[in-house]
């Protein structure tokens, strides 16, 4: 809750369904470890996966985490509701922005080519430096915002993404089961912004809003042993997040601005 990534969802009231999805999320994964009772779990599987799913997309690859803690049959439950959701509102988020998207060259981006690993990797990149470092900040990112072919062209970004999938594909095989959850939490949840296809805003921090708590977590175990060190990078973080709320003031006085002006 102190990293600054977690200011947008908080500050800017649309993307208060990033915080419930997580909330119905985490409620599942308590659940399921709180009682191995079928007949509990399941169905309240099923009930938490549609309220997470309806609030966020992302949530439909909670079945993945599931899975890792064993939970095969609530996994599956899972798993079917996610199909569901993504049947039902996957495609209708795509095609609504492909109109919208023709304004800022990007329409393109909406549809799936092999050169999207390209994308894909580039994109990893940027959000692998934002989560440690979170320095540039705001509603909206110069990353991707206007979509040209440079953006699908190898390049050292693309390198620096490829470095990056092989070290935490090397940690979460090699690394204890906390190190290996962790990392595949922060993968699970951000492939879905990970510009295979665009379906929104090109890079912005909220969609890493899920993988932070995966970041967290690993971070705090990487830390445990040196709690002087821990709690100064928290602080470090505490002290951006508290920067980074004031941002938004000067976002709703120009959006607000606008409405007066357009309505």
């Amino acid at each position: 809750s102190i990293h600054p990534i977690t200011a947008q969802i908080v500050a800017w009231i649309s993307d208060v369904n990033y915080g419930y999805s997580l909330l119905f999320t985490l409620l599942n994964l308590n659940l399921v470890q709180w009682t191995q009772n079928h007949w509990i779990t399941i169905p309240f599987t099923v009930l938490l996966s549609l309220t997470s799913g309806m609030a966020l997309l992302v949530s439909i690859f909670n079945w993945i985490i599931l899975a890792m803690m064993g939970r095969y049959w609530e996994a599956f439950a899972a798993f079917c509701i996610g199909i569901v959701i993504l049947a039902r509102d996957g495609k209708s988020a795509v095609d609504f922005r492909v109109k919208n998207f023709k304004e800022q060259n990007m329409s393109k981006s909406t549809f799936f080519n092999l050169r999207k690993f390209i994308v894909m990797f580039k994109t990893l990149w940027y959000y692998v430096k934002l989560l440690p470092f979170p320095i540039h900040l705001g509603l909206y990112h110069e990353f991707g915002y206007h979509y040209d072919e440079k953006m699908e062209r190898l390049d050292k970004d693309f390198i620096y993404g490829f470095i990056s999938v092989c070290i935490l594909g090397y940690l979460a095989w090699q690394g204890p089961f906390l190190v290996t959850f962790s990392i595949v939490w922060m993968v699970v949840y951000w492939l879905i912004f990970s510009n295979a296809i665009t379906a929104n805003q090109f890079v912005v921090e909220r969609y890493v809003y899920f993988p932070c708590l995966g970041f967290s977590v690993l971070f705090a175990y990487l830390f445990k042993d040196y709690p002087i060190l821990f709690w100064f990078i928290a602080g470090m973080y505490m002290s951006r997040t508290m920067l980074h709320l004031w941002t938004f003031k000067s976002h709703k006085d120009f959006y607000w601005s606008n409405w007066l002006n357009f309505r």
